[in-house]
């Protein structure tokens, strides 16, 4: 955010949690409307993930917009940018690989389910020539100065579109605000460019046409253990082999010219994948490398647009999504010990529902750490605190500023809080339950579920479902679920109740949630953080704006505690 109204050092916020994404383009109170009405240029780049646009009911060719069907849907979501104040868009309708903008985040062949275990790949297509732009005049297409799409990384793109919009800004003297969702890190993972790939060869072939000095590679130094990672998970090095992995680190001028993988040469694996594909252990090494790679990577890019920022006038807030993909099946495999894959995104235990939140820009201090409780919607209230924007009223109980907290006071969260729900919920539904009635099916990816802590305990929800199948119905006291609608009416509150069952941590001696804790053993101190959480878990599916479950009915005298179902 660039404001007239400050004249770079960071400040890094603990425990911030990632509560569900909504968003109605046509809202009044959207934050980005609010900015754009207070004078700012308002610019939204890369994933949009907002559309209710069903990719999988058409039939039509995803990677060519030419397509009438492909042009319609692009147009719709970009309408969509547009209504809810954005002024500019470039960037991927949808947010993960698939549907209208095509496979993949970088480069490199799709990888079938078929495929040879440790098949290599060769140099492949990037999506840039893909994104939506909102300035070409169908607002749909590729962007108009899409490099040779076989080596440049889609990022790197859309930050050299970024760059244009900062310095068109100061062009016009007029403040900004800029939302960029990154696509790296995401699945599908692919190797970014290396020490060898330079800025001269890049241009060369055509697939680079930024601003001197703005290619971006990793570093032989910076990165060498990367580096070496990424060499040796693609080569299938050991300490055994010829070379092995310490010839590599002793002598990487002399093996990484040659050895270091192509830029976009994309892993095996993801979703339809046979697990013995998915969970080869070369395979996995090398997921496991190229995703750090496009850590790296990201960080590069940052870097290259915050070149540009004015830091005495600009606010920068850098946060995560979700916590990294791990399980399901193995499809991912990143996540490496003392973590648990079965416990990361898309679930609502800590490596899952927890992410990085740094603010930076004037005022903030470097390397200070606040452990002041924070979640995602909170960007709403600090934004518009930052920018002297007046909050509405009806957004208070749910977003506070956490920009107070540079300058030592304490914001006024008392627990955080952080949910998974069906896929067919809606927001606001007229029985609280939206139209996520029935179960949620089995706990792991995508379940009814709801995480409310603060800085000592956490606790997890789960609604609990009268059978194992996905079709069954919530259960809303005991033996209620032949007839939800009614068995989870309260007359006495005018709402739909229904029971969860619940895991409890401690974690200031569990910080990966491993030893979920049963009510008759807590201690005095546990008891009372068990109550708070559970009248915060109440008081939520009470008033609640932005939470999809429904109310959620924790009683501590009948709550179920089973330390067997706190496993998965």
């Amino acid at each position: 955010v660039n404001t007239p109204r400050f004249g770079a050092d960071g400040t890094r916020f603990e425990g911030v949690e990632f509560p569900p994404s909504m968003l109605d383009p046509g809202k009044p109170n959207l934050m980005q409307k609010l900015v754009n009405q207070a004078g700012y240029y308002t610019y939204k780049l890369g994933k949009w993930h907002e559309s209710e646009i069903d990719f999988a009911a058409e039939s039509f060719n995803p990677l060519d917009l030419s397509d009438p069907v492909a042009a319609k849907l692009a147009t719709q979501g970009v309408n969509d940018v547009l209504r809810s104040g954005w002024q500019e868009y470039l960037g991927l309708l949808s947010g993960a690989f698939g549907g209208i903008n095509g496979n993949g985040y970088g480069g490199g062949e799709v990888p079938f389910a078929d495929q040879p275990t440790g098949a290599k790949l060769k140099d492949g297509v990037t999506d840039a020539v893909h994104l939506v732009d909102s300035r070409s005049k169908q607002k749909v297409g590729a962007i108009p100065d899409a490099r040779n799409p076989t080596c440049e990384f889609t990022d790197s793109a859309i930050v050299t579109r970024g760059i244009k919009l900062i310095e068109e800004a100061k062009r016009a003297r007029k403040p900004f605000f800029l939302e960029y969702s990154m696509l790296a890190p995401h699945f599908q993972y692919e190797v970014v460019p290396g020490p060898w790939d330079t800025e001269e060869d890049a241009r060369a072939r055509g697939c680079y046409d930024g601003e001197p000095g703005g290619w971006k590679a990793l570093d032989k130094v910076v990165h060498k253990d990367v580096v070496v990672q990424i060499i040796a998970a693609f080569n299938e090095l050991d300490e055994t082999t010829t070379p092995s992995i310490m010839d590599i680190e002793e002598n990487l001028d002399q093996y990484g010219p040659t050895l270091y993988p192509p830029i976009g040469t994309r892993c095996v694996g993801g979703f339809g994948t046979p697990p013995n594909i998915n969970n080869d252990p070369v395979n996995v090494a090398q997921r496991r490398a190229a995703f750090k790679g496009l850590v790296s990577y990201m960080d590069l890019q940052i870097e290259r647009l915050t070149n540009y920022v004015d830091w005495e006038k600009t606010y920068i807030l850098f946060l995560g999504d979700n916590g990294s993909q791990g399980g399901d099946g193995g499809a991912f495999n990143i996540i490496e010990e003392p973590n648990d894959p079965a416990r990361s995104k898309s679930t609502v235990f800590r490596n899952g529902r927890e992410v990085p939140f740094i603010l930076a820009g004037p005022g903030t201090v470097k390397d200070v750490f606040i452990d002041d409780l924070v979640t995602t919607i909170d960007i709403y209230a600090t934004v518009l605190d930052v920018l002297g924007v007046d909050q509405p009223d009806n957004t208070k109980k749910n977003s506070f500023s956490v920009a107070g907290a540079l300058v030592g006071d304490s914001n006024d969260r008392d627990i955080n809080v952080s949910e998974l729900y069906p896929s067919t919920a809606t927001v606001g539904g007229t029985n609280g339950f939206g139209s996520g009635i029935q179960g949620p099916g089995p706990r792991g990816f995508g379940p009814g579920a709801r995480a409310v802590g603060d800085n000592r305990y956490s606790m997890l929800a789960f609604n609990r479902v009268a059978g194992p199948g996905r079709n069954d119905p919530f259960v809303c006291r005991e033996g209620s679920g032949t007839l939800p609608e009614e068995d989870c009416f309260d007359s006495t509150t005018g709402i739909y109740e229904h029971v969860v069952d619940v895991c409890f941590y401690d974690l200031e001696n569990d910080k990966l949630e491993e030893d979920a804790l049963i009510y008759d053993e807590l201690t005095e101190d546990q008891k009372n953080g068990f109550d708070k959480l559970c009248d915060g878990l109440n008081d939520l599916g009470r008033r609640s704006v932005y939470y999809q479950n429904g109310p959620m009915l924790c009683k501590p005298d009948e709550v179920s505690m089973n330390p067997d179902l706190c496993t998965h």
